[in-house]
């Protein structure tokens, strides 16, 4: 390949990379980004990518379920298990350092009652 033919496809990438594109294009490269993950490295889940307030892409890739091929679709149900909990301890003490000493209610009360509402 000559230096000049390879100035050029490398200037035209550039200006590929770094030009603006419209909402719809960014939202076209993001589905073929998360195609390409589907295809490469068999990614299953559901995506929202949302850029000041507007929506750029929304979709379900890969299967819900592998064994009877049920696509992903943004209602799809996902079995969260375990993660929330750490969510849910991180939002308790974050309100109880912002009510600081209004809060009078002590953490072993809290959990304690968490727990007997959660082993019914």
């Amino acid at each position: 390949m000559r230096p000049l033919q390879f100035a050029t496809i490398i200037c035209g990438m550039l200006l590929v990379t770094i030009a603006p594109a419209a909402p719809t294009k960014i939202g076209d490269q993001l589905d073929g980004y998360m195609q390409a993950q589907v295809n490469r490295n068999h990614f299953t889940g559901a995506v929202l990518v949302a850029q000041n307030g507007k929506v750029l892409l929304a979709k379900g890739y890969g299967y819900a379920n592998a064994e009877w091929k049920t696509p992903n679709t943004l209602q799809t149900k996902f079995r969260l298990g375990s993660l929330t909990k750490q969510f849910t301890a991180t939002a308790i003490l974050q309100l109880r350092a912002k009510a600081g000493s209004a809060c009078r209610i002590p953490y072993a009360n809290t959990f304690s009652r968490a727990l007997r509402l959660g082993s019914r």
